[in-house]
């Protein structure tokens, strides 16, 4: 990726993962504070879910989560195209106890 001022490859940003059980995708990301609120993660995962309708034909719902305190988290599934599904709870090895999730999907006759 690279920033769109200064011109310079943006290395070890963040990250994003894609995982697949039959017919559902979930994409997870992450983005160091260095480069929020800049649209990358945005661009990125757009980017992951065109890839992941595009080589995983039987897939139909792509989900996300994020904790229902993080709003940059949840503009980039809403900047995606994703929609609201749920809010639960589930435990997270980096909290030490329980945080309130967020879920948001797409499908592909979205895309």
């Amino acid at each position: 990726m690279v920033d769109p001022v200064s011109g310079a490859t943006i290395q070890r940003w963040g990250i994003i993962e894609f995982a697949v059980r039959g017919e559902v995708g979930a994409v997870d990301y992450g983005l160091g504070v260095a480069f929020w609120n800049c649209g990358f993660m945005t661009e990125a995962v757009k980017a992951v879910l065109d890839w992941a309708f595009s080589e995983y034909k039987s897939v139909e719902v792509i989900s996300a989560s994020a904790m229902t305190a993080n709003s940059g988290s949840i503009r980039v599934m809403e900047k995606c195209g994703m929609e609201y599904q749920s809010t639960h709870f589930a435990t997270w090895a980096k909290f030490g106890e329980p945080v309130e999730l967020a879920r948001y999907s797409i499908c592909r006759r979205k895309i």
